[in-house]
């Protein structure tokens, strides 16, 4: 009914007459936009952070909309070259932002903005703070992601050390394999044969099998040798795992 509105007073009202009407209605998340957009096109910078921040706060129990009028601030302060405010909303960013592949408010994309703002001497503390808040907030993906950006490998192999989980151990960089290869390969040998405890049909000991595979690539060939003797001598058999246990044996 308001958009129906507007577009009346679009046909028949003054420029005036439909700004008036939006900022009566600007909980519509519609005319906020469209308010946004009118102001910035106009230059008028100050308008655009005051009605984005009132955004922010007013829908705040809705994320997706908070992060629209975050990034309208973030436009107002890399346009008014204000960098404090920068650096904050893209702090904000590399925690919440990179949904819908959205490349300019990625994980990485704000990494490297914050890089370029913060001075090289305030660097390190300023790590230590993101690392910080991604343990509290139990985001490991980015904790690993700053490990792996500022080569911190002995922190990256105790985590590791402390939550070994095949995907993670899978995906961690060829500096900490080359670093700590034995040791993790003794991670992954625990995490598989964790695994083929709990597996109980065919696909989970494909799933399984494949992550012998793995292992071998990563250079666990005698783990997995060990592994195989292991779950044949399981009882009761299990027909279906030892016709896949025995396709990987014929390629050993």
């Amino acid at each position: 009914a308001q958009r129906h509105k507007l577009e009346i007073l679009s046909r028949r009202g003054t420029q005036e007459d439909q700004l008036k009407f939006m900022y009566e209605n600007v909980a519509n998340p519609d005319f906020r936009r469209r308010l946004l957009q009118i102001f910035w096109d106009q230059g008028d910078f100050d308008e655009v952070l005051r009605l984005a921040k009132d955004g922010a706060v007013y829908d705040s129990e809705r994320l997706g909309l908070v992060n629209d009028w975050h990034k309208w601030e973030l436009k107002v302060y890399r346009q008014t070259c204000d960098y404090e405010g920068s650096l904050r909303l893209s702090q904000y960013f590399f925690f919440n932002g990179g949904r819908f592949a959205e490349e300019e408010y990625s994980m990485e994309s704000m990494y490297h903005q914050m890089k370029s703002i913060v001075p090289k001497e305030g660097w390190k503390d300023f790590v230590e703070t993101l690392l910080k808040e991604a343990a509290g907030n139990r985001l490991h993906h980015r904790k690993l992601y700053v490990y792996s950006q500022e080569k911190m490998w002995d922190r990256y192999m105790e985590y590791l050390r402390k939550t070994p989980v095949i995907f993670e151990l899978d995906e961690a960089p060829v500096e900490v394999w080359t670093l700590y290869k034995d040791e993790l390969i003794q991670l992954y040998t625990v995490c598989v044969k964790s695994f083929f405890q709990g597996a109980s049909s065919r696909n989970a000991y494909c799933e399984g099998v494949s992550m012998l595979r793995k292992l071998i690539n990563y250079g666990g060939r005698t783990e997995v040798g060990k592994i195989i003797n292991e779950q044949k001598a399981r009882t009761p058999r299990r027909p279906a795992l030892l016709d896949e246990l025995s396709k990987l044996e014929k390629e050993l």
